[in-house]
């Protein structure tokens, strides 16, 4: 039913959609997996940890973050607390 939905109802919609934490292809096989799902200018972000699994989608651009664990945590403290 939610592959319907999405065919159907998005079609026609300009779309922001994040998908975070990512780890199977399937995922995002479901989830995005034909561009006429969604309306022209729609714009996917992808988070994952599994950067072959955005190679494998053939996504348009991968950017790729540098943080090490504490800088992480930092600046999750900085905007979540």
């Amino acid at each position: 039913m939610g592959r319907t939905v999405i065919e159907n109802e998005l079609s026609r919609r300009k779309l922001l959609i994040v998908l975070d934490g990512v780890n199977e292809f399937c995922q995002l096989e479901n989830l995005c997996g034909n561009s006429k799902w969604f309306g022209q200018g729609t714009v996917i972000i992808i988070t994952t940890r599994d950067v072959g699994l955005l190679l494998q989608f053939q996504v348009n651009y991968v950017y790729k973050m540098h943080y090490n664990r504490n800088d992480s945590f930092e600046l999750l403290s900085c905007f979540a607390f």
